[in-house]
């Protein structure tokens, strides 16, 4: 990915057998202040859903018309592992399967969550007032809604990658 191509690289060294062994890495410290940097340089983002088969790569050719902008689309939006990246149907389906036993045992499981948006357990929820409960869904529906917060991005709009990645050369040469 050209994207890390940027970044500075650390030496480390490590003994083998033969001897010292020097290895060359990227540096991904500079993370942090590279999202700052172009967070401020951006101030008009759009909304995109993702879709049932959608991955951060074919986000990036949908947006921006190649792969090479992957990290725009992940970066902008704090995605640092693909267990942040929403599951397709398929993979949701095997999922609550493998996590509850069946689709039937997730929606028959309730979760109780207060109105200050705590979970408690159902003793907890039956002692709180009516004011004081929020609401009471099946496992199967928190999941849902779990997954589907992840298909809203912020994306920067097209015009706006070449200057990103100009910005970025900037930040890591500093």
């Amino acid at each position: 990915m050209k994207f890390f191509s940027y970044f500075p690289t650390v030496e480390y060294g490590f003994q083998n057998s033969n001897g010292q062994y020097m290895l060359s890495m990227v540096n991904q410290t500079a993370h942090v202040r590279i999202v700052e940097a172009l967070k401020k340089s951006i101030t008009v983002f759009h909304d995109y859903v993702i879709q049932n088969d959608d991955r951060p790569d074919t986000v990036s050719v949908n947006l921006y018309g190649t792969p090479d902008y992957t990290w725009i689309v992940l970066m902008m939006n704090n995605i640092f592992s693909l267990y942040d990246w929403p599951l397709t149907n398929d993979e949701f389906d095997s999922y609550i399967v493998e996590r509850y036993g069946s689709v039937t045992a997730a929606k028959a499981l309730l979760r109780y969550r207060t109105f200050d948006n705590y979970y408690v357990d159902e003793d907890t929820w039956d002692a709180l007032t009516v004011a004081q409960r929020g609401l009471a869904q099946t496992t199967y529906d928190f999941e849902v809604e779990a997954n589907d917060a992840k298909r809203r991005l912020r994306v920067v709009p097209a015009e706006f990658v070449a200057p990103l990645a100009k910005e970025l050369k900037k930040v890591l040469n500093s």
